[in-house]
């Protein structure tokens, strides 16, 4: 249990004091810039009731705000209501269109302004859950939902906790945290779907949506099995069909749940689930199409925002985000399709392994990194029968040495490079080609193939993850190249 005498407590200024991107009461799957996240909150979270109340009593000295500082800022991990609620006062016109003139209304009522209010800071936002727990599962403040909960599950593991730590620092069991993750996991997946309007909507709306009923299906081991996902240890689920297939089957599933056609009435029985799933006619999975997939390659595939059939509100333009930053080496949004089922495990464990944070391990990345380019490039060239090419231009060129070549000689990972960059007609083209023919280059300036090996072979040699983005950046065109599947030649 954390030393709560040790936090430090301030007045500090409302409009430093920044909200939670993070907060469970915010949906997930999309960044908001501070702006959205108030819009977000006055429509859902009943802030001009909040407000109103502080307008016309005054803010109540028995309240502290708890954050933390984050990147030069300080972030209010507790408190984001009465936080928006006090901005709104002070700057009305940080509300959204359709409530201005209330909150206009509310600021020019107040008896005064709360410009500074009492903040208590906490060393990390692990050290603040369980305070922030016991709040918001007890009926002294508005409680989380189901999604909510889960959501703040999910930071917390994202964070670095395994589940078990969870349950055991903040009450309950892993068990129920792992349904949670799983929980949260699906919802992602949901909140992705090209869904009409409407059921988007209703979706999306993490306050209300029956998710118990989806998870109900999946918990359900039959169904799992039928619809190509299984779940892992650590509380995360993986496909084991095509995508494509579960997300036929899984829009129906979602859709059904959204309309009110199927929920806890109708699923209630193992008997009851597996009789619906084995219902979905055309929209069942065909188990036959080979893949994997994580909810991570989903959620970053999403539909569009402000696509037509996404259904999104029309409104004024939003300022464009940065893009999220994956925290493996692979971007986010890069896929592995190929047919070789090593190759896609080795491309789905580099995928969790985290270049940054209280997880992470720069080390196995460049080692994995090194061994999924290598099996990938070997499986292109086989797969587009140019690797039969290169085995007997180096078995003529032994004979003529009066060698023979071993019979289960394999090329090197720089001679399969090179032989894709000496091929004229061959698949490397332009950008690829130049950025094929840096890495390879031993005198390269930036991270050349010989720095990746040295990663593997060299205990001098420590990847840092700039370094080994910066790998991936100058590879990248490859690497997309040889993850699909080429068409035989």
């Amino acid at each position: 249990m954390p030393d709560y005498t040790s936090w430090q407590e301030k007045y500090v200024a409302v409009t430093t004091l920044q909200l939670d991107p993070k907060n469970p009461r915010i949906p997930g799957g999309e960044k908001m810039e501070q702006r959205e996240l108030i819009a977000e909150l006055v429509e859902h979270e009943n802030i001009d009731e909040l407000a109103k109340d502080i307008s016309a009593n005054g803010y109540s000295p028995l309240e502290n705000l708890i954050a933390m500082e984050d990147d030069g800022k300080v972030l209010v991990l507790e408190g984001n209501r009465r936080l928006a609620a006090l901005k709104l006062l002070i700057a009305p016109e940080l509300a959204p269109d359709q409530a201005l003139k209330r909150f206009r209304s509310m600021a020019n009522a107040a008896a005064h302004s709360v410009h500074k209010v009492r903040v208590v800071f906490a060393p990390s936002r692990p050290d603040a859950a369980p305070l922030i727990m016991q709040k918001h599962t007890r009926r002294t403040v508005a409680r989380w939902s189901t999604l909510q909960q889960a959501r703040y599950y999910r930071s917390l593991v994202a964070g670095g906790m395994s589940p078990r730590d969870v349950a055991k620092k903040y009450g309950g069991t892993a068990a129920e945290v792992l349904d949670a993750l799983r929980t949260n996991a699906l919802y992602e997946i949901a909140c992705a779907l090209d869904l009409p309007s409407d059921l988007r909507a209703k979706v999306h709306d993490s306050r209300n949506f029956p998710a118990t009923s989806l998870t109900r299906i999946f918990n359900v081991p039959e169904a799992r099995q039928a619809l190509g996902i299984e779940y892992m240890d650590d509380g995360d689920v993986r496909g084991t069909i095509h995508q494509d297939e579960f997300l036929k089957a899984f829009a129906r599933i979602v859709s059904d749940i959204a309309k009110g056609e199927h929920g806890s009435r109708t699923l209630n029985t193992v008997e009851q689930i597996v009789e619906y799933v084995g219902s979905l006619g055309r929209d069942a999975p065909d188990r036959k199409r080979k893949g994997s997939f994580t909810p991570a390659d989903i959620v970053a595939d999403g539909p569009e925002e402000g696509s037509k059939s996404s259904g999104a509100k029309s409104g004024p333009a939003r300022t464009a985000r940065p893009p999220r930053v994956s925290p493996s080496i692979i971007p986010i949004g890069v896929k592995c399709t190929v047919a070789d089922e090593r190759v896609r495990d080795i491309f789905a464990e580099l995928k969790r392994t985290n270049l940054e944070g209280p997880k992470r391990a720069p080390n196995t990345s460049a080692v994995m990194t090194r061994i999924l380019l290598e099996l990938a490039v070997g499986h292109y060239l086989v797969r587009t029968g140019k690797m039969k090419a290169i085995v007997e231009a180096r078995r003529a060129r032994e004979a003529k040495r009066q060698r023979t070549l071993p019979r289960e000689w394999h090329p090197t990972l720089r001679e399969m490079l090179q032989a894709m960059v000496d091929d004229p007609g061959g698949p490397l083209q332009s950008n690829a080609l130049k950025a094929a023919r840096r890495v390879l280059a031993r005198d390269a300036a930036g991270l050349s193939l010989e720095d990746l090996n040295a990663f593997v072979h060299s205990v001098y040699s420590v990847p840092t993850p700039r370094e080994l983005r910066g790998f991936w950046k100058a590879f990248e065109e490859v690497f997309l190249l040889v993850l699909r599947e080429p068409d035989k030649t």
